[in-house]
Order: C-alpha cells, then structure tokens, then sequence
C-alpha cells in the first residue's frame, strides 16, 4: 500500500485522492518545472514545508517516494500533467500566464539563494518590506511639502491596493468578508489604518526622532504579547538582540527627551500617541500571522487592508475637510509611486509573516532606520544644481548686457576695445602729435 500523504491527513482525503489533489495544487504553482511533489508522512516537517515553495527538499521527498509528475502535452488552454507512483493518473489543468510562470520562476530562485529555509526566507521578504516601507515614507513627505493632507495620501494607497486585489479576488471566486474570521480581516484593516494614523500625529507632536524610537518599539510589542496572542515564543537569541537593536536605535535617534541636546518641553501626549502607534503597528501584523496560520488568501488580507483603510480614510477626509485635488505632474507622479510602494510593503509584509514567525520578522523592521538615513542622503536639493534662483538669473543677466553692450550711455565694450587694437596697430608717423609726444 503506498504510504499516506501528509496533505491527506489534513483535507480528509484518501492517499489517492491527496495524491491528485497534490499534483493538481503544485502543478498550478509551478507549471514549468518536469516534476512535482506529494509530501508524506515519512518526511515530516520537511515533507509539510514542501507545500511553502521549499523545492529543494520537495524533489528530494518526491524522488524518494517514486511519485515522478511529467509534462505531457500542452493544448491551446489546457496543459496535461501525467504522474505515475501511487496508481498513477491524469490532470488536466488550465495554461497559466507567462507572469505566472515567471513569478513561480522567482520563487524558486529566492528558495535557493536561502538554501530552502523557509523561516530564512520570511526574514528577507520582510527586509525587502523595509525597503518598500522607506520609499513609501519619503513619498509621503514629499507630498505633505507639497500641500496633500495625510489622509488623501492613505486614500491613495488604499485605493491602490483595491486596483491590484480586487481582480485577483473576483478569478479566485473569493469573498473575504464572507466567512466567520471576517471580524479578523476587519480588526487587521482597523488596526492597520490606526497605526498610519497615530503615526502621523505622533510626528506632529513630537520630533522626528522621538517619534521613530517609539515606532520602533514595535518589535518589542511583538516578542511580548506572541506568546499570548499567538502562542509563538521568540528564541534566546532575539530576547538579547532586542534589547541591543533598541539601544542602538537610540544612538542613531537621539532623541532630545533622553540625551539633552537641548531644553525643549516634550508633549506627554505626543509620547502616548507614539506608543500607540507601535502597539497597533505590533497587531496589525500579529493579526496578518494569524491570518497566515489558516492558509487564507494572501489578496483578502491585502483586500481587507485596502478595504476597511478606503472608508476610514474617505471619512477623515471628508470630516476633517482636507482634500486637494492633485493638479501637477510631480504631485500625480508621488502619488501613484506611494501606492505601489505601499503595495509592494504589503505583499512582500503578508508573504514573509507566511513564512516567519512575528516577533523575527517584525524585528527586521529596524534596518528601516538604515533606508532612511540613505533616503536623507539621497533626496535632491530644493532646486536642482544647474537651476538658478530668479535674483541671480537677474544679476547674471545684467552682467552679461555690461560685458557685451556696456551701461547705458556708454560705448559698447566690444567696439570700444576694437578701436584701440586698431590704434596700437597703425605706425607710429600716422598717429596724432598729441599721441607721438606722449610715447616720447
């Protein structure tokens, strides 16, 4: 009898009926490779990590167990798979796109570049949400400079995240408010749009660097309440690692309340605002774990982000009476550009929460203090280096009419410096007495 397969305990299935279930699933996810993997009992955790994108060990476990899938035939929209070990059979599965065989593509190769850990690859997925969090950042700066409230930049980029969700939702057939966790994609997306907005008002009450130590207790938040919320206990490593990453934060910050740079009153609200801020931060993404931990949809979580983050934003704005209809170039420019880092922050955010458990990945976020400070290096001048001010596009104009026309009522310098070459030039008898008795 061929041994059960893993997924087979889960689904309820029979080990026949897991084994096409397997094909089937691993063959939509990854159509380009000659073979794929049915994880059983034998290989026990790595066999259960083949179905999270480990291929390095899924092949192996496929080769050991005799299950060998091949590439039969592709049709016009169809492709046939035929597998043999454990009776054999035939899936016929519909062509993917070539964005599906190219992404796919790079998930393998992420899994290779990090040696098929699955727990290492969340980690560099949530380094790279750093990145996206920082470009996200400055795009928000540069647009609060330019007159768009806080508010209609969420709206943006919540309204973005629909754009990309909401046709993958409607082909997957799948309504995120529709089942009995929906009051967790909702406290996700409440959570979510509190942690934007406690930091926006935590930066208006406090200086930039007070606010940022506080954001980034986050962390901290996470390794404290997993245990209880989420029944993940962080290793001895990170027990010390925090508390050196929050010195070192610290050091980067300094902030004027802690280090006495200068005599300044620090807003007692300002500093619960900002602790807030961090704890809804720490939730929103406990909650994306938790929602990760039943294999939910990675676009209803964004969808409930983008979702629930629309009508609360549409509300402040309308409320508070702060909209600016973007009317230049540069403006429309940030603002798509906020949407699609924040975008990127969210898949790259949901994806490594998949993988990693909370209070690791969370800690990731303190290379952002790293991004910034090269984001800080990296912003242009106010005017570009070979732009003039008005004042002295003037004075220089002014300048150059002297050189080349004299002031007025003068003789132009150019002529007047023709004629004394024309003077030296002539001989001497032909110049005026007056000229040759003052050369004597």
């Amino acid at each position: 009898m061929s041994p059960p397969v893993v997924e087979s305990m889960r689904l309820g299935l029979s080990p026949q009926e897991a084994a096409e279930d397997a094909v089937r699933r691993i063959a939509l996810r990854a159509p380009a490779y000659v073979g794929a993997v049915v994880a059983v009992d034998r290989c026990g955790r790595r066999g259960a990590a083949a179905f999270g994108w480990n291929f390095t060990y899924a092949f192996q476990d496929a080769a050991s167990q005799g299950v060998q899938v091949e590439h039969v035939t592709e049709e016009r929209t169809t492709e046939v798979f035929h597998y043999e070990g454990l009776n054999g059979g035939e899936v016929r599965l519909p062509k993917p796109s070539s964005l599906a065989r190219l992404r796919e593509a790079g998930h393998a190769a992420v899994y290779r570049a990090a040696g098929g850990s699955r727990e290492l690859v969340g980690l560099w997925l949530f380094v790279v949400s750093t990145l996206f969090g920082t470009g996200m950042s400055l795009c928000a700066k540069l647009l609060a400079k330019r007159g768009i409230p806080i508010f209609e930049v969420v709206l943006f980029r919540s309204l973005t995240l629909l754009l990309f969700t909401v046709p993958v939702l409607v082909r997957q057939g799948v309504n995120p408010f529709g089942n009995e966790r929906r009051w967790l994609y909702v406290l996700r997306g409440a959570l979510g749009f509190g942690s934007v907005t406690t930091l926006y008002f935590a930066v208006t009450l406090l200086t930039m660097a007070d606010a940022n130590v506080l954001a980034f207790l986050a962390p901290l938040w996470a390794a404290l309440l997993s245990p209880v919320l989420l029944s993940e206990w962080p290793s001895s490593g990170l027990v010390v690692a925090l508390p050196v990453s929050i010195g070192g934060v610290l050091l980067v910050a300094q902030p004027p309340w802690l280090f006495g740079l200068r005599e300044e009153h620090v807003s007692l609200l300002g500093i619960a605002v900002g602790l807030t801020q961090s704890l809804f931060s720490a939730l929103a993404k406990m909650a994306v774990r938790a929602l990760n931990s039943q294999t939910e949809s990675m676009a209803a979580i964004i969808f409930s982000m983008g979702a629930v983050s629309t009508v609360l934003s549409s509300a402040a704005v309308t409320l508070a009476d702060q909209w600016t209809l973007p009317r230049t170039a540069p403006v429309v420019a940030l603002l798509v550009a906020n949407g699609l880092f924040g975008y990127g922050n969210q898949v790259t955010q949901t994806a490594a929460l998949q993988r990693a458990k909370a209070a690791p990945a969370i800690a990731m976020s303190y290379l952002s203090v790293i991004w910034g400070l090269l984001a800080g290096r990296a912003r242009l001048p106010r005017r570009p280096q070979f732009a003039l001010a008005p004042r002295r596009r003037h004075h220089l104009r002014v300048q150059l009419r002297r050189r080349l026309l004299g002031a007025p009522g003068e003789e132009p310098p150019a002529r007047a410096r023709a004629r004394a070459r024309a003077r030296r030039q002539r001989p001497r008898d032909a110049r005026g007495p007056g000229t040759a008795a003052g050369g004597q």
